[in-house]
């Protein structure tokens, strides 16, 4: 359950809450990173 958790929000992180970086003045991550951490995110079993 808390491996679920976890791939939700870090999918949430990435997809919703990199839209609000600019709202907060931080930088959103590259694209290319973005893929990576996509792939890295899909990667983990639970």
């Amino acid at each position: 359950m808390k491996g679920k958790a976890l791939v939700e929000f870090l999918n949430w992180e990435l997809k919703k809450a990199e839209k609000m970086t600019s709202t907060l003045f931080y930088t959103p991550l590259p694209e290319k990173l973005g893929g990576m951490v996509d792939q890295a995110i899909r990667s983990i079993s639970y």
